[in-house]
């Protein structure tokens, strides 16, 4: 399970709501009137050095593997901060 300090949680209220993993800027859940429509696997790992699998990634500078650093880019396994509060 992910650390509370790890995590961003927007609130929109109307009980829309979307949890933030700061390892990636990984969007771990998306609740929408009480159902939960994003997918993350029982087999993930919150370790701070890889992927977190299942979710929605951000994936930049590059899709697939390539010469030039990780899989999908360097934006998935790095740490984001919050620069405001939401």
């Amino acid at each position: 399970m992910a650390n509370s300090s790890d995590l961003v949680v927007l609130d929109r209220g109307d009980n829309v709501c979307v949890t933030v993993h700061l390892h990636g800027a990984t969007v771990l859940s998306w609740q929408c009137c009480g159902q939960e429509w994003l997918f993350v696997s029982k087999q993930a790992v919150y370790d701070n050095k890889k992927a977190i699998r299942g979710g929605i990634p951000v994936v930049f500078p590059n899709f697939g593997p390539w010469d030039l650093g990780p899989q999908h880019g360097f934006a998935r396994i790095s740490r984001w901060t919050l620069s405001q509060a939401p």
